[in-house]
């Protein structure tokens, strides 16, 4: 392509004219060299009238050809022609004579140069009739191509030509060029020559779009001309019917081009069809049938059916035509069976008291709304009423209902509802909100811990802590802290009486709950970061927190509220006390990956396990009541261990990408994981190694405790609803 040039040469004297539009040119070159016939006179003669060029400029001349033929064909020699003009300014010379040997009469039409721009009509009388054809004056700029009709892969030579108001040429002056689709000029810019002419290329960019596309020039006055061009590719494959059932079929047009943009004929086409499997990946179709081979018409195209089976699957399947290097592609669907009857619960999870809209569709086997149908909907479940409980269809072949949950159901979870609609049925669920009731706590509470009947919330936003009773889910205490803290723990898993706070610095704050004070700090010497997992060990007397940064877990002595000792370690991110007939044990997760089994009362190490999980940034650890079975926690499993004989026995897959907390149902039947993305509550039963049940929890829940085997809460770190919410784990 050409750059801008830096001097223009505008077109003062011509004045500036109407622009043409690329409507003015939609008709396809092939049709303007063919005239109108005349009606045929009752001796059978027909009469034609073509013009050489149908675009001129005013000032031009092109040749005019009459034709007369008799019925069979042949020529008619001899027969009076007269012409006249619709404008004086667009003369025939000569304007009468007769037909020749060959049934022709010829006259040249003149356009002068005061003619407007527009179309004018020529029409020739002879005694047959009266026949007209149309000169279109293109006024001071015509773009004229070689061919309106192109392939896409191939060129047409272009020519402007501008004139002044005189008619004359203008030379030295700046011509834009525009293309569209897949068709361009190969420069972007040219100036006029002496004879006010420029000469360009039209390119095609290859397959892909066949169509009528415009092309247009332009000068620096806004004079501006512009033609449709037909594209055509080597090889088109189309589809007119692009969707059908199963058992249908699709008929596809192969067309054919040469060099030209001429129809090929007799030319040998080979057809595949191929779907997508459940991999993604393309393979040859066996669900259509259709010929391997087809060849093309006089005309260059050929029909194929592609006949779906009755039993084909629904989806898209992709039609390819090859015939040489030429290919072309195209696509149609084999629907899904009709299905008479569909419903819909719109929110499908639905909080205590709260309601949701049952939608039923039916549709008769032409897919068509089946309006009027008699519609009845039923539940087995008393936690969910329906009303109405039975109507008919509208217009649209739509019924709409309101299925209200109590707002003391039995239980959270799924509930079917089924419609009828006479012989045919269709079922949804109403999922009952696993959240039954939440507690608003602004600004951003995040971690938390149960002691008794109350929960302890942390606000590291606020820098507080807060109590709330949990017979009546209200907050009863606001505690401000000397220090922004992250991290909880209590000092007992049964009947605690005091808290542990971390801020992430290494220190520990002691808060006695009766005395609703800070009663002592701990520190470690070189200071502190963030706290992964803390963990409650009343038979040792102790509390565990695991520090990843740090490298060690931090042994507090509950008895003494003293820092006891620390444990090194690789990052730590998980650790639990030993429970049953291992008590007296601990145990931690370090970053490799390894669990370590220790004394609690020397921290000396008794065993250790490679547990073949990646931990990336967490994990989190749950013993069994008995003590003798571990779950460790990581991104999308759960590692089942055997404490007893150091072997893992099972790897159960969760939800989630990151772990968050970790706790057992106090009747150790479930551990309970919460994970992020999606936030999730998964319950691994303790007996089967199974995931039994799942909950939502929370918006942006960061922690979870366990009440009671019914209950549990989550610590909700968000901006909009932050909080805790109360989750019915049943």
């Amino acid at each position: 392509m050409t750059t801008h040039p830096s001097g223009t040469t505008p077109v003062s004297p011509v004045g500036r004219r109407a622009v043409l539009t690329a409507a003015a040119w939609s008709v396809p070159a092939v049709s303007l060299t063919v005239a109108t016939p005349a009606h045929a006179a009752t001796s059978g003669e027909a009469t034609s009238a073509t013009l050489a060029q149908r675009r001129v400029q005013p000032g031009d001349t092109t040749t005019l050809a009459v034709r007369v033929v008799d019925a069979q064909g042949a020529a008619v020699s001899g027969r009076a022609v007269a012409l006249t003009s619709s404008d004086p300014g667009v003369t025939a010379t000569p304007s009468t004579g007769a037909t020749d040997a060959q049934g022709t009469f010829t006259a040249t039409v003149a356009v002068a140069t005061g003619v407007a721009q527009g179309d004018y009509v020529i029409s020739a009388s002879t005694s047959s009739g009266t026949i007209s054809t149309t000169i279109s004056v293109a006024g001071a700029l015509l773009l004229t191509l070689a061919t309106t009709r192109m392939r896409s892969d191939r060129s047409v030579n272009a020519t402007v030509r501008l004139l002044d108001d005189q008619a004359r040429p203008v030379s030295g002056a700046l011509l834009t060029f525009e293309g569209s689709g897949p068709i361009g000029f190969k420069d972007n810019y040219a100036h006029t020559d002496a004879q006010g002419t420029a000469a360009n290329v039209l390119t095609g960019d290859g397959p892909g779009q066949p169509g009528l596309w415009t092309v247009s020039t332009a000068t620096a006055d806004g004079l501006e001309d512009a033609v449709s061009v037909t594209v055509v590719d080597a090889l088109e494959l189309s589809i007119a019917t692009r969707q059908i059932e199963q058992g249908g079929t699709a008929r596809a047009i192969v067309a054919s081009y040469n060099a030209a943009a001429n129809p090929r004929a007799k030319r040998s086409v080979t057809i595949s069809v191929t779907e997508v499997n459940e991999d993604g990946d393309a393979v040859a179709s066996s669900q259509i049938k259709y010929p391997s081979t087809v060849t093309t018409g006089t005309d260059g195209h050929v029909t194929v059916d592609l006949v779906a089976k009755k039993s084909a699957r629904p989806g898209t399947y992709t039609v390819t035509a090859k015939a040489g290097t030429d290919s072309a592609t195209a696509t149609f669907a084999v629907l899904s069976p009709v299905v008479p009857v569909v419903m819909t619960v719109s929110p499908a999870v639905v909080p205590w008291g709260g309601t949701s809209q049952v939608t039923v569709t039916a549709t008769n086997a032409d897919r068509t709304p089946a309006a009027g149908a008699a519609v009845t909907l039923s539940s087995p479940s008393s936690d969910v009423t329906l009303s109405p409980l039975s109507g008919t269809t509208d217009d649209h072949g739509v019924f709409t209902a309101v299925a209200t949950v109590s707002s003391a159901p039995s239980a959270s979870g799924r509930r079917r509802v089924t419609a009828t609609a006479g012989a045919d049925t269709a079922a949804a669920d109403v999922w009952i909100d696993a959240i039954r009731q939440r507690v608003s706590l602004p600004p951003r509470p995040a971690k938390m811990v149960l002691a008794g009947s109350t929960l302890w919330v942390l606000d590291p936003v606020a820098g507080v802590l807060k109590a709330v009773d949990t017979l009546t889910n209200t907050l009863t205490r606001t505690v401000t802290l000397p220090s922004t803290c992250f991290s909880i723990a209590a000092a007992s898993e049964s009947n605690a009486t005091r808290l542990y706070l971390f801020p992430e610095d290494g220190r520990v704050f002691v808060y006695d709950i009766a005395a609703n004070a800070i009663v002592a700090t701990l520190s470690r010497p070189d200071g502190g970061h963030e706290i992964a997992q803390i963990s409650a060990h009343d038979s040792a007397g102790r509390v565990y927190a695991a520090a990843p940064r740090d490298g060690v877990v931090m042994v507090i002595d509950t008895a003494a509220d003293t820092l006891l000792a620390e444990v090194s370690g690789s990052w730590l991110t998980a650790v639990v006390g030993g429970r049953g007939a291992y008590a007296d044990r601990f145990y931690f997760v370090d970053g490799d990956g390894i669990l370590h089994c220790l004394q609690a009362s020397d921290h000396t190490e008794v065993w250790k396990l490679d547990l073949h999980v990646d931990i990336e940034s967490a994990a989190r650890m749950a013993v069994s009541t008995n003590g003798e079975h571990a779950f460790v926690a990581t991104r999308g499993s759960v590692a089942v261990v055997d404490l007893t004989a150091s072997e893992v026995l099972a790897r159960i897959p969760v939800q989630g990408e990151s772990v968050a907390d970790i706790e057992r149902t106090p009747d150790g039947t479930r551990i309970l994981i919460l994970t992020k993305t999606p936030d999730t509550i998964s319950a691994v039963s303790t007996s089967t190694n199974k995931v039994v049940a799942a909950w939502n929890p929370g918006p942006s829940a960061l922690s979870l405790a366990v009440l009671s085997d019914t209950t549990a809460y989550t610590g909700d770190y968000d901006i909009d609803k932050p909080g805790v919410s109360i989750i019915d784990i049943r």
